[in-house]
């Protein structure tokens, strides 16, 4: 099966650019960023299984999850390009590197590094799962009862975004069955030691964010030997939303041709 993605800018123009979500999130999420680039680049955003508009599948795996990135790349014809990923994207995308780095240009990792993480998830999870979509009024219900387990209104707007209202029930677009019974697979990173990736890479991270720790920068060093790691100020894991600014300027000198 093939992912739901959104095309902008022309096929013809510059290196392509393929954006991948994080956990919970879905394409929409790179919608500002990707505009300032569709001048100069084709940019392919897709919606990862399990995730927005794409199918679902108990495989959540980041075996299955960069295969059906390359699996799109090959239907598009794109033998070649740039890879920029978030949190789980992020993962995704250094897993297409590390397997098949000849597909891929330049990798531009966001807030994530290539180590298991202990991250749960699990109140976020058990959160969602509780919410009665049977007998929920409106979104803002649903938001309050949230409010009970998550502080910040920012993180439940993301994971709200995923709740979507058909012709006569509620729904929510991930498949929170598959990401729960297999968020051991999506916090932890499952690649041979002796693999690396020596092309142009770029960790950009939250300078506000734990998630590119010193363990994180030495596992960045051990599968990334030629990785640039820059921090963004005043940015959390959200860094293109916190910062878009100065992500965009930090992606576009980097993609610059040196």
């Amino acid at each position: 099966m093939t992912l739901f993605y959104r095309e902008y800018g022309e096929p013809s123009s510059g290196s392509p650019l393929v954006f991948l979500h994080g956990l919970f999130g879905s394409s929409a999420n790179w919608g500002g960023i990707v505009k300032s680039f569709a001048e100069t680049h084709y940019c392919i955003v897709p919606d990862l299984r399990n995730h927005g508009r794409s199918f679902h599948d108990d495989g959540v795996g980041y075996g299955a999850q960069s295969g059906d990135v390359i699996d799109l790349l090959e239907e598009l014809d794109i033998d070649k390009a740039t890879l920029v990923g978030h949190s789980m994207g992020g993962k995704v995308a250094m897993m297409v590197a590390l397997h098949l780095p000849e597909m891929v240009d330049r990798l531009v990792v966001v807030d994530m590094a290539p180590r298991r993480y202990q991250h749960s998830f699990a109140s976020i999870l058990t959160a969602l799962k509780k919410i009665d979509l049977d007998n929920l009024e409106n979104r803002n219900e649903a938001d309050n009862y949230l409010a009970n387990f998550i502080d910040e209104s920012g993180v439940r707007a993301y994971l709200l975004q995923n709740l979507v209202r058909t012709s006569d029930a509620w729904q929510w677009r991930i498949n929170l069955e598959a990401l729960s019974n297999g968020i051991a697979q999506i916090t932890g990173f499952p690649v041979n030691e002796n693999r690396r990736f020596n092309g142009p890479t770029l960790f950009i991270h939250g300078n506000n964010s734990d998630y590119v720790d010193v363990e994180g920068k030495a596992a960045i060093s051990h599968f990334f030997p030629n990785a640039e790691v820059r921090g963004i100020d005043n940015a959390g894991h959200w860094v293109y939303a916190d910062q878009p600014q100065a992500f965009i300027n930090s992606l576009s000198r980097f993609l610059k041709p040196h």
